[in-house]
C-alpha cells in the first residue's frame, strides 16, 4: 500500500511539472499581451511545488526546513507575476513601467525570503512533528514576520483579481473570455490557499494552494494550446478598436449598443455607461440625420454634422454583421471625423477659385520643369490653352532677349534660396514678346526637398509703356520732341567715347534762329511755337539717321554729328540746313522767314570733350551771327582771325 506522504510528493511533482511546461510555453508566446507574467507566474508555482515536493519527501527536520525555506524562492513571484498580468489585461502601462515593477518584485522577494534568515524566530516561530502513517512531518509555526508578508501578498493577488474582473465585466467578446479564464485559474489556488492558512480545514501541514492549480494549470494549458488565452488577433483587433482615431460603437440585432471604444465616446460627447444598452437612436443622437439611414438596409454612408456646438463633421459608416441564418444583422458603426477634410477639401475649392480667376498669370512645374497646372490669366497671356502647355517646359517662352547667364542667375537663386524676383521678356503664340514681372518660389516637403515651383507673373507692357513715355518726356523737348539739353549730352558724350576708342571723327553743330524775335513780337507766341515745331522737321529731313537734332532751347538746335569723312561733310550739311530753314513757314494766312546761324567744333581738334565742344561751337555761331548770319563757321576759323 502506498504511503500517503508519497502520494502527497508526486501530486507536487505533477503540479510542479505541469506549471513548468505552462511556464515554457507561455514565454515561447511571450509576445503576446500577458504571456511573460503567466509564464513569471506559472515558474513561481512550478518552485514553490518542487520544494514542497522534495519537502514531504525528506525525512529530517533539517532538510524538510531547508525545502521549506526554499519554496520561498518561488511563492515570492505568484503575486508579482498576478499583478503584472493584471496590469497587463487592463491595459494599465503606466503601472508596468520596469522601475515600478521592480519595486514590488524586490518588496516581494525580501519579505519572503526573510524565512532564511528568521530573525528571533519571527518568520518560523517553531515546527511541529506531526504522524502522516510511519512518516513525520514538521509543521511550521507561522510567526509574525510570516503573517506580514502573507496579507502583502494575498493584498497584491486581491486587487490583482479586481482588476480582472473588471476586466471581464466592462469588455467583449476575445478579451472578457480570457479574462474569465484568468480568474477561474487563479481563483481557485487563492481560495485554496486562504482556506490552508487560516486553518479552516485541518490538514497537518498539507498546503493545498499548489495542488490546486493542477486544475487551473490544466485549464491555462488547454487554453494556451487553443490560441484562446493568448491568440493575438483577436487583442490586436481589441487594442486597435480601443486605439482607433475613429470612433465604432457595436449594436446588437436588437439595435442596442453592446460595445463603444473611447474615440467615439469622446465624439458623442457621451459617458460609456450612458451608450452600452441604449438603442441605437438614443446613442446617435448628437448626429443630424443619423436616424434616416439606420433603418436603411446594406453598407451604407453619409456625411452628417455633430450637435457640439464645435461645426464638426462625421461620415456615418453602417455595416450589417450577420451573426447567425435567419437572426436580424447586427451593425458596426464607424464615425470618421471628416472636419479637417472639408475644411481642407473648401480650402482647396477656395484655394482653386483664386488660382483659375487671378489676374496674374499662374504656373507650377516639377523640379525638372515640366508644367503640371496652368491658370486662365497665363494662357490668355501667352495666347494658348491649358493643355498646350502641360506636359511642356517654360522655355517654350523664351523670347531670346536674355542671355545664358541671366537664366543661370536665376536658376542659382531658386537653388539657394528658393526665390526669385525679376523682370522678363517672353513670348506669345504669335511670336510677338513681352515684359513680366516674375516672381518665382520653390516649395519643399517635410525634409526641405522642392516638389515644385510656382512662378506668378503679371504682364507689364502698359507699365513699360508708361515708363517710355516719363523717360521721353523726361528726356525730350515737349514742343518739337526733339531731344533736349539733357539727352543731347548723353549722346554727344557716347559719340565722343566711340570716337575714342575706334579712332573715328565727331563734330557739334549749333545754330539759332535769326529774326525769330520778330516772329514772336508780330505773330504771337503760339506762330513762334508752330515754327520751332515746322524747322524741327526740315532738320530732321535733312540729317542721316545716325545723327542727332535736338532742340537745346528756345531758337537754339543742335546737331550731334559722327561717322563724316571731312570738313567738306560737315560744310554740305550746314548748308543743307540753311537751305531748308531759309524756306518760308506759312503760319495760317501769314508767312513767317527765318534763317540760321550756324557754329561748328570737330573733334579732337576743337575740344576733347562736350563742355568744349559745345563752348567752342557757340563761339563760332556768334562769330557767323557777326558775319552776318545766315551762314556757318568753323570754330578753326574763329581761332585763325584771333590775333
Amino acid at each position: 500500500m502506498v504511503e500517503l506522504h508519497f502520494l502527497y510528493v508526486v501530486l507536487y511533482a505533477a503540479v510542479a511539472v505541469l506549471a513548468m511546461l505552462v511556464a515554457f510555453i507561455a514565454w515561447r508566446r511571450r509576445a503576446a499581451r500577458g504571456a511573460a507574467s503567466i509564464a513569471v507566474f506559472s515558474l513561481g508555482i512550478a518552485i514553490w511545488s518542487g520544494a514542497y515536493a522534495a519537502m514531504w519527501y525528506a525525512p529530517t527536520l533539517g532538510e524538510q526546513v531547508f525545502w521549506e525555506r526554499a519554496a520561498s524562492l518561488g511563492v515570492w513571484m505568484v503575486p508579482v507575476g498576478f499583478l503584472t498580468l493584471a496590469f497587463a489585461v487592463a491595459g494599465m502601462e503606466r503601472w508596468r513601467t520596469p522601475g515600478r515593477v521592480a519595486i514590488i518584485a524586490i518588496v516581494s522577494f525580501a519579505f519572503n525570503n526573510l524565512e532564511w534568515l528568521n530573525p528571533g524566530g519571527l518568520f518560523d516561530a517553531a515546527f511541529v512533528a506531526q504522524k502522516v502513517g510511519p512518516y513525520t512531518h514538521f509543521a511550521v509555526v507561522p510567526g509574525p514576520l510570516y503573517w506580514a508578508f502573507a496579507v502583502y501578498a494575498y493584498t497584491m493577488m486581491t486587487i490583482s483579481l479586481i482588476i480582472v474582473v473588471r476586466v471581464y465585466l466592462r469588455s467583449l467578446g476575445a478579451e472578457r473570455t480570457q479574462a474569465g479564464i484568468l480568474i477561474l485559474g487563479a481563483l481557485v489556488p487563492f481560495t485554496t490557499s486562504v482556506v490552508s492558512e487560516l486553518g479552516i480545514v485541518p490538514l497537518g501541514g498539507l498546503d493545498l494552494a499548489p495542488f490546486a492549480f493542477l486544475p487551473a494549470g490544466v485549464l491555462w494549458l488547454i487554453a494556451i494550446l487553443r490560441g484562446t488565452l493568448f491568440d493575438v488577433l483577436p487583442l490586436a483587433r481589441s487594442v486597435l478598436v480601443e486605439q482607433m482615431r475613429d470612433g465604432v460603437v457595436v449594436f446588437d440585432e436588437k439595435g442596442h449598443a453592446v460595445d463603444v471604444n473611447p474615440m467615439a465616446l469622446a465624439m458623442l460627447h457621451t459617458p460609456r455607461a450612458e451608450v452600452l444598452g441604449m438603442p441605437a437612436e438614443a446613442v446617435l443622437r448628437r448626429v443630424t440625420g443619423a436616424t434616416a439611414i439606420l433603418g436603411d438596409s446594406g453598407v451604407r454612408h453619409a456625411v452628417l454634422p455633430i450637435v457640439d456646438g464645435d461645426s464638426r463633421y462625421v461620415d456615418l459608416g453602417i455595416t450589417p454583421l450577420s451573426v447567425g441564418l435567419g437572426s436580424p444583422p447586427a451593425e458596426l458603426v464607424t464615425l470618421h471625423d471628416v472636419t479637417g477634410e472639408r475644411q481642407a477639401s473648401e480650402r482647396l475649392k477656395l484655394f482653386r477659385q483664386v488660382f483659375d480667376t487671378a489676374d496674374e498669370g499662374i504656373i507650377i512645374t516639377l523640379p525638372d520643369g515640366t508644367i503640371v497646372d496652368a491658370n486662365d490669366a497665363c494662357t490668355r497671356m501667352h495666347g494658348l490653352t491649358r493643355e498646350d502647355l502641360l506636359g511642356r517646359n517654360p522655355r517654350i517662352f523664351k523670347s531670346g532677349r536674355h542671355d545664358l547667364d541671366f537664366y543661370r542667375g536665376m536658376w542659382g537663386s531658386l537653388v539657394e534660396t528658393g526665390l526669385w524676383r525679376g523682370e522678363v521678356w517672353d513670348r506669345r503664340a504669335d511670336r510677338s514678346v513681352f515684359p513680366k514681372l516674375l516672381s518665382i518660389a520653390a516649395v519643399k516637403d517635410e525634409n526641405g526637398e522642392t516638389t515644385h515651383y510656382v512662378g506668378m507673373f503679371s504682364d507689364i507692357t502698359e507699365i513699360k509703356t508708361a515708363e517710355s513715355k516719363l523717360t521721353h518726356l523726361a528726356t525730350h523737348d515737349l514742343l518739337t520732341g526733339l531731344p533736349n539739353r539733357a539727352l543731347l549730352e548723353d549722346r554727344l558724350t557716347a559719340v565722343l567715347a566711340r570716337s575714342r576708342r575706334h579712332g573715328g571723327a565727331a563734330a557739334l553743330l549749333l545754330f539759332d534762329l535769326d529774326h525769330f524775335k520778330e516772329v514772336n513780337d508780330t505773330l504771337g507766341h503760339p506762330a513762334g511755337d508752330r515754327l520751332l515745331v515746322e524747322i524741327a522737321q526740315r532738320c530732321l529731313s535733312v540729317v542721316r539717321e545716325s545723327d542727332t537734332v535736338g532742340r537745346s532751347g528756345g531758337d537754339e538746335f543742335t546737331v550731334v554729328v559722327s561717322d563724316f569723312a571731312g570738313a567738306e561733310d560737315l560744310a554740305l550739311l550746314a548748308r543743307r540746313l540753311l537751305s531748308a530753314i531759309e524756306k518760308p513757314v506759312e503760319l495760317g494766312e501769314r508767312e513767317a522767314h527765318v534763317t540760321a546761324s550756324i557754329g561748328i567744333a570737330v573733334y579732337p581738334d576743337d575740344g576733347d570733350d562736350a563742355d568744349e565742344l559745345t563752348r567752342n561751337a557757340d563761339l563760332a555761331m556768334y562769330r557767323a551771327k557777326a558775319l552776318g548770319k545766315n551762314r556757318f563757321e568753323f570754330f578753326g576759323a574763329v581761332q585763325q582771325d584771333e590775333p
